[in-house]
């Protein structure tokens, strides 16, 4: 179970997004609002479920279409993506992002000493990365990756120079760390992605902040490092591009 502070701090963040009541991101039966705070402009779907009904959000385009059908929606369902296509597909579906988890960490429940193995990166390591970021596809680097000179970043490097896995994050608000991690293929499965997350986390926790870790359900190796270091589930996001459009958020 999250800490009760961390549970609030989370929620300040999530009803700011959605800009509704945090009470209302745990309702008592699906809940379906045109897209407010953030997400105003936005021309994809949004679903975040942190209780046991999701709360989705919609564009002023698709509340006639899917307003009444999204009400009877499961956390379920949208995490089952031939269900949710079929309840969308009127509207033209071009991706589903998700379901992907999203987790928090204390500095009691995170192995921070998981992190010994990592460092902050700096100018020096630039050519390491861009190696690193050769050596991803476009999609693990999507998700995963960061620019060292405009976040803080942390890494395994090896002797040689090559950084083996790095770990990056984005300060949300002025409370919570959203951490990143991508690993170099050859550096896979041997706890390097784990040491640098556990390095950003430290740096988060002394920065004053709460570290957050988002990855798709799907992906085994980065939901490993979540329990291996204590991440707390909080619930999880789906994110719906739809043809013509986007998600209009950082899925």
């Amino acid at each position: 179970m999250l800490d009760s502070a961390i549970l609030e701090v989370a929620d300040r963040w999530w009803a700011r997004d959605f800009a509704c009541h945090a009470r209302e991101l745990r309702p008592a039966a699906t809940r379906v609002q045109e897209h407010a705070g953030a997400l105003v402009g936005s021309t994809g779907i949004w679903i975040l479920a942190v209780g046991p009904w999701p709360l989705v959000s919609l564009p002023r385009a698709a509340l006639d279409a899917l307003a009444i059908r999204a009400r009877r929606w499961s956390n379920a369902l949208v995490q089952d993506h031939a269900a949710l296509s079929a309840e969308i597909q009127p509207l033209g579906i071009e991706r589903i992002v998700g379901p992907a988890y999203i987790g928090y960490g204390t500095s009691t429940t995170l192995d921070l000493s998981l992190g010994a193995g990592a460092r902050s990166l700096t100018r020096a390591d630039d050519a390491g990365v861009a190696r690193l970021r050769a050596a991803c596809s476009h999609e693990e680097w999507e998700h995963g990756g960061s620019d060292p000179h405009a976040v803080p970043t942390f890494g395994c490097v090896d002797a040689g120079g090559e950084v083996l896995a790095m770990a990056g994050y984005k300060v949300w608000g002025d409370t919570i760390a959203h951490i990143s991690i991508v690993s170099a293929p050859r550096g896979r499965g041997r706890g390097f992605a784990s040491s640098a997350v556990a390095c950003a986390a430290r740096h988060a926790f002394s920065a004053g902040l709460v570290p957050q870790y988002r990855t798709l359900a799907h992906n085994g190796p980065s939901m490993g490092v979540a329990r291996r270091l204590g991440f707390q589930p909080y619930g999880f996001s789906v994110a719906v591009r739809l043809q013509g459009g986007g998600s209009g958020v950082d899925a």
